[in-house]
């Protein structure tokens, strides 16, 4: 009932809402094991450990149910508000579902909008001068542009090493116009307030190169115009994107503006 309302309120197909969804968790979860398999390769050594940073995990699971690799350690650093953590420390040891024996998870209970999450971070173990993998999935549109997305964009990018990964998803200003009331009102969620209208630009701005990006959960009559039509500011179309980009500390931008 939930999802029915919510995609009648938003003038959205059940079948396009949960597609984007399916299609959105498997470029991360396909990408997630390319970039650790691309780490390992560059760290020459399995006993050099991969990080990956969840940022706002909410109910992931992907440290339990993906294939990665047996031989390379990695140290997996869950961040999302302290009842959110706790809830997970909880039910994964209720139901008994562990991860694989070179598989450690940190979990860090705090609010994202303060610079002092990236502290506890760093006291977890997590250490900015290796590269790493960063997932930002479902979280960018709760912050506001010109304050808390800029200051959480800084605040990830100043404790990462150069070649660093970030994989993701958000959507474009008329996505949210159209999505957010219908959202909070059927889920109860959080609130939708920020959309971005060109990835590669935003992404751009706080120095992120290689940025590759598709588009995934668009209703079937928009298909023709969203793969013939690049976005823009003030877009008329309702576009979602999942995206991957490479973080370059302050080196000249010269990304490869892509399509995946």
């Amino acid at each position: 009932k939930y999802l029915t309302d919510f995609c009648k309120a938003s003038n959205l197909g059940i079948e396009d809402a949960t597609r984007g969804i399916r299609e959105r968790t498997q470029f991360i979860d396909n990408q997630l094991l390319h970039c650790v398999d691309s780490l390992s390769l560059a760290n020459n050594s399995p006993h050099k450990r991969i990080q990956i940073v969840m940022v706002g995990c909410g109910g992931d699971t992907r440290a339990f149910r993906l294939s990665f690799p047996r031989n390379q350690r990695i140290d997996i650093y869950e961040i999302d508000l302290p009842s959110v953590v706790e809830y997970r420390q909880r039910i994964f040891a209720e139901h008994e579902i562990h991860c694989s024996d070179n598989i450690s998870i940190h979990r860090i209970g705090c609010d994202l909008r303060y610079k002092e999450w990236t502290q506890q971070l760093i006291q977890q173990g997590y250490d900015p001068h290796v590269p790493s993998i960063w997932m930002l999935e479902g979280i960018l549109k709760y912050f506001k542009h010109g304050s808390t997305l800029d200051n959480l964009m800084q605040c990830i990018t100043q404790i990462m090493a150069c070649n660093s990964l970030v994989i993701g998803d958000v959507v474009n200003n008329t996505h949210i116009r159209l999505t957010a009331k219908p959202w909070k009102e059927a889920f109860d969620g959080g609130t939708m307030v920020s959309g971005i209208d060109v990835p590669f630009d935003f992404f751009a701005r706080f120095g992120f190169e290689d940025i590759a990006w598709k588009q995934v959960g668009y209703r079937k009559e928009d298909e023709s115009k969203m793969l013939t039509t690049n976005p823009c500011r003030g877009d008329p179309l309702r576009r979602w994107f999942v995206f991957i980009a490479k973080w370059k500390q302050n080196q000249k931008q010269n990304g490869l503006r892509a399509k995946l």
